[in-house]
């Protein structure tokens, strides 16, 4: 075990070493050739630890922590290890930016796996020391410290947080992505229901439909039936079963579990990330759709007002798998979120419409009750098989139920084991939960009291429900019912210590308060049950786990919401507006008690109940408003009175709360109103009260149109459209808000509310808006006059894959088709450049997209790597354009486009035999006799990026068609284009940067034999232009000697290179097209 004095001297001797392996990875990644692609990655993961060593060497408390000094003594030993192996590599010091050497040559290739092991274990270090700091600054660990220390526990551990995302876009776009794991949420199913009894289930694939379903793709079974008939079992024994039909058959296989009261499987967002998850997970080409968009909204695109966005992707990855038959099974879609899944069971409809069945193959099983009506009314043109009176499954269950009883109580053989089936046949309602739940009450008796026990088995399964409650006791009723109403409409689990706080529990003489409110659970037998949480982390910190409450089953909920009341259980009922103003109540208190500062995320599932003092603080932040917008107007405007610190216009446990949720997200500034705030969560009473009560103050409609402070100036308005409130926007606008304002932007450009509703897909708020006088003026003017710039909406929704919105904004308002942005795109090639295909089609088909053959080929090549052919192949084929076409200087579609390869060679391949295979005519030149070499220096900074234009280069010219020094009407080679983009070069990139860049561009292309010795027309070779290069300066720039001088040295290092460089060129007609790429995007030579 480390001291504190050694843990000191470990802390200075890593740091040292640390900055030492830095400097050389920078070193290796800037001047080797070949070295591993995560060299840039490693060095930011060594540099995320050392900031957390260093954290430790300024605090003396993780100082004086045996744990942490034992973590930094084994990060010391491994960075002294990698610090050996560095040391040794054979690479010169002296050599300049100019000198080249190879991965292979100084060593590095022979001690990669070692290389790749320890900063492996490095990696594994850093999580564990990010985990004992956050352990020792836990709250759990200083109870002693409250108030303000939390807001410092909560910034530490966000600030470890931010130091601990290693990996690539790719790998934090994934983890962004994640929500749940369906795998294991079935087999913790499977782990509290017990597992499929021999023979059930199976039945469903005897059946017409399914067989039908199987065979024809795409297509879609509804399986619905009541509660307690075995859905569940159902879905587990398809997903299985299809599991081993998708290994034989090369299918794609996804699935997703509903649970109605766990925030991750509730909403139609949450689906789709959880099926789009698995997609990935089994064709990771899927990534780059997801990438493309989350680049541009980051975490936005995951939160539940994303569901357009995610749909929209979620599309696109059906029609890039194409022709693989993809299964997906979705359970108990109706503990989706209604709202939500209205939207879903819309989007599903659509999908398997006439017009988009062909371009995918998906069968998906959704089962499911026949409530809501939203189910009914949107399935009932599917093929539907129902298991009420299923009675195989249910029989075969009552039979190894009782067959069991009979092994535990020694019975079998006996008439009495004969007369429990009989009892279970007859009670049971054909329920298989009535099954377990009386089989596990007849377990625990004696087998004398078997026989008097079956008597008063009740029948059905609120006859159940019913006799558990009658037996409480008295004294245990209101403490009941109160437990019973929380967990009843909590939107998510509630744990034994949230319940604690929520009801007030307070400790005996003898029992802790969460023994007492064990008391409680326990006298609810089997309507409620514990379960036991525990993650990863939380083991490896040593943390108790928790235990969650929840009903047995989503009928027991039922019950006690059902109306009216179940005879004889009224005292237990729960009234859901009186129960969450009391929720409403209770959790605005809390937060006025002082338990904020240390709130976590609200991802942060396993840290629900981390803080000791104030356990409810993660549920009061997060849900509060949700449990308000259930309230109608009475009860809402009663809340605000009843709660005027919270409610009043300047409130300091409201910004407090509104720091802990959104401080992080800049867009929103530093502290909103109320009606902002009702405005953002869709608190529609709380808005309609806040407005009537300022007309009476005769308030101006400038408080209407206040943007919040700071920000992005969001107006209440802005935020209620962002969000898809419809009803609010409805009532804003009634009251005078206005749709004019914009966001604030940098170009104080800004989003108007109509550009928000276009941009998340929110056709009926933009329905709302476009009826108001401001919101057709701006209609009228984009159709009547439009304007060359970013602001047509028909343009953003075609850029964002928006088809209804597109539908209706040509059709209902008459925006034409080929309306311009500032780009000169139309919205036809805006779709295409952004991978929504079937919105392409659809402008083409139904409206008639005047087809500009040239820039839709253009457009094609400007979408993610991966879709780059279907794009290519949809436009020719759908258009029947000429891919030979050119624009008005002769160049082709590739002339553009060419130098956008050198950032994605590793695609490259298929990409190029595609066009060649559809008839791309390589030799083809422009108006200048210029060819696709000439083209590729001739466009771009591209080919700046790394590897260079080695990859294409070798594509072009292994085609023999091609020629690296051909010659264009002014005499010019490749080679000459090139140096003219020296100047550029060195602007962009500095001196050192842009001499490595040019250095390695320059050496490719002499590699391929380009000949130094040709002349240009006017008699000048590519080295004579070298020294004729600019400076690259600005007047004012070129009256400082230093910057002089920097690009004088540049032209001279770089004209040095291209007269000495010293190469055997490569025969470029024996170079063939299927060179291969590795995965390093280097060519294999």
């Amino acid at each position: 075990m480390a001291d504190p004095l050694s843990t000191a001297a470990a802390t200075a001797q890593f740091i040292g070493q640390s900055i030492k392996i830095g400097l050389l990875c920078k070193r290796i990644y800037d001047k080797v050739q070949g070295g591993p692609k995560e060299l840039q990655g490693w060095r930011d993961e060594l540099e995320g630890l050392q900031d957390i060593v260093e954290r430790v060497q300024r605090s003396p408390e993780l100082k004086a922590d045996r744990k942490i000094g034992d973590v930094i003594q084994n990060c010391t030993a491994v960075g002294n290890d990698l610090g050996a192996i560095f040391d040794h590599l054979t690479l010169d010091p002296t050599v300049d930016s100019i000198g080249w050497r190879t991965w292979k040559a100084i060593g590095g290739l022979a001690r990669e796996p070692e290389i790749r092991d320890l900063f492996a274990r490095l990696e594994r270090l850093k999580g564990t020391l990010a985990l004992q700091v956050d352990l020792v600054n836990s709250p759990s660990n200083q109870k002693r410290k409250q108030g303000l220390q939390l807001t410092e526990v909560a910034e530490n551990v966000r600030d470890i947080k931010s130091t601990i995302q290693p990996g690539t876009e790719e790998e934090r776009c994934l983890r962004e992505l994640f929500v749940t794991d369906p795998t294991s949420d079935r087999d913790a199913i499977i782990t509290a229901k017990g597992d499929r009894t021999a023979g059930t289930c199976e039945w469903i694939m005897s059946t017409d439909e399914y067989k039908a379903w199987g065979r024809s793709q795409p297509g879609l079974l509804w399986i619905s039936g009541p509660p307690g008939k075995g859905k569940t079992f159902i879905s587990i024994f398809l997903t299985q079963n299809l599991e081993t039909d998708v290994v034989r058959s090369g299918s794609t296989l996804i699935y997703f579990f509903c649970d109605n009261q766990t925030s991750t499987r509730n909403t139609a967002t949450n689906i789709l990330r959880g099926l789009m998850y698995q997609l990935i997970q089994q064709h990771n080409q899927l990534l780059s759709l997801v990438l493309q968009q989350w680049k541009v909204q980051q975490d936005n695109l995951f939160k539940d007002n994303a569901f357009e966005s995610l749909w929209r992707i979620f599309d696109a990855m059906l029609s890039s798998l194409g022709d693989t038959p993809i299964f997906a099974v979705l359970d108990a879609l109706d503990e989706c979120n209604e709202t939500s899944l209205t939207q879903l069971l819309h989007k599903l409809n659509s999908i398997f419409g006439s017009h988009k069945r062909g371009r995918h193959r998906l069968s998906i099983v959704i089962l499911s009750r026949r409530h809501p009506t939203c189910l009914p009314e949107a399935l009932s043109a599917f093929p539907h098989v129902q298991i009420d009176d299923k009675l195989h499954d249910i029989e075969l269950y009552i039979v190894e139920r009782v067959r069991q009883i009979g092994v535990k109580k020694d019975i079998i053989g006996l008439p009495l084991l004969h007369h429990i089936e009989g009892v279970f046949r007859e009670r049971s309602g054909r329920t298989f939960l009535w099954v377990s739940l009386m089989a596990a009450d007849l377990e625990k008796k004696l087998v004398t009291e078997l026989e008097s026990s079956l008597e008063s088995l009740p029948r059905g399964l609120d006859a159940v429900y019913g006799r558990i409650l009658a037996q409480i006791r008295p004294d245990h009723e209101e403490p009941v019912a109160e437990l019973l109403s929380w967990i009843a409409l909590a939107h998510r689990w509630l744990s034994v210590a949230e319940l604690c706080e929520a009801m007030r529990i307070q400790p005996t003489r003898h029992l802790s308060r969460e023994q007492v409110c064990m008391g409680y659970i326990e006298a609810c037998g089997h309507f409620l049950q514990c379960v036991d949480l525990s993650d990863a982390a939380e083991q490896a910190a040593g943390r108790l786990q928790q235990r969650s409450v929840r009903f047995v089953h989503q009928s027991a909920q039922d019950f006690l919401l059902r109306e009216p009341p179940y005879p004889g259980t009224e005292r237990f009922s729960v009234d859901e507006e009186r129960g969450h103003v009391k929720i409403t109540t209770r959790l605005i208190h809390y937060l006025d008690e002082g338990c904020l500062g240390g709130c976590l995320d609200k991802s942060d599932v396993a840290e629900y109940t981390s803080t000791s003092s104030f356990p409810l603080t993660h549920y009061a932040i997060w849900f509060w408003m949700d449990h308000m917008c259930k309230l109608r107007k009475k009860a809402t405007v009663e809340l605000v009175y009843n709660n005027p610190n919270f409610f009043a216009k300047k409130s300091r446990v409201r910004n407090s709360w509104f720091k802990e949720t959104h401080g992080e997200d800049e867009t929103l500034g530093s502290e909103l109103s109320i009606l902002h705030i009702a405005s953002h969560q869709g608190i529609y009473y709380l808005a309609e009260h806040l407005l009537q009560k300022r007309g009476s103050f005769k308030l101006m409609s400038s408080e209407i149109n206040k943007r919040c402070v700071d920000g992005d100036g969001y107006t209440p308005l802005l935020l209620a459209c962002e969000n898809g409130h419809e009803r609010i926007v409805t009532l804003l606008l009634n009251h005078g808000a206005d749709p004019r304002i914009s966001t604030k932007d940098e170009d104080e450009t800004g989003d108007t509310s109509l550009k928000i509703a276009i941009r998340n897909g929110q056709l009926a708020v933009f329905k709302v808006l476009a009826t108001t006088k401001h919101g057709l003026k701006l209609i009228r003017r984009q159709t009547t006059s439009p304007e060359s710039d970013n602001s047509n909406l028909l343009v953003l929704a075609a850029l964002y894959g928006f088809e209804d919105g597109c539908n209706m904004l040509i059709d209902t308002y008459g925006y034409d088709v080929d309306a311009m942005d500032s780009d000169h795109d139309t919205p036809l090639m805006k779709a295409i450049q952004f991978g929504h295909l079937d919105t392409a089609v659809r402008l083409i088909k139904q409206h008639n997209a005047r087809v500009d053959e040239h820039r839709l080929l253009e457009s094609a090549c400007q979408v993610s790597a991966n879709r780059v052919t279907s794009a290519i192949s949809t436009v020719l084929d759908l258009c029947h354009v000429n891919i030979n076409c050119f624009d008005d200087k002769g160049n082709t579609f590739l002339f553009k486009s060419v130098s956008q390869c050198c950032t994605r060679p590793s695609s490259l391949l298929t990409t190029i035999e595609n066009f060649l295979s559809r008839g791309y005519d390589l030799s083809k030149t422009n108006n200048e006799g210029q060819t696709l070499v000439h083209a590729l220096f001739n466009l771009g900074s591209t080919i700046t990026e790394a590897p260079g234009p080695g990859p294409i280069l070798a594509l072009l010219l292994g085609s023999g068609i091609v020629n690296i020094n051909g010659r264009d009407d002014s005499g010019q080679t490749a080679l000459h284009v090139f140096t003219g983009l020296l100047g550029g070069i060195y602007r962009g990139l500095g001196e050192d940067e842009g001499l490595r860049c040019a250095t390695r561009i320059v050496t490719q292309v002499l590699d391929f034999g380009a000949d130094r010795s040709i002349t240009d027309s006017d008699g000048c070779t590519a080295l004579e232009l070298g020294l004729r290069l600019g400076y690259g300066l600005s007047r004012s720039e070129r009256m400082f000697p230093g910057k002089r001088t920097a690009a004088r040295r540049f032209r001279s290092n770089i004209c040095w290179v291209l007269e000495n460089y010293a190469t055997v060129p490569i025969e470029p007609t024996v170079v063939p097209l299927t060179w291969s790429i590795n995965e390093d995007d280097e060519i294999v030579w």
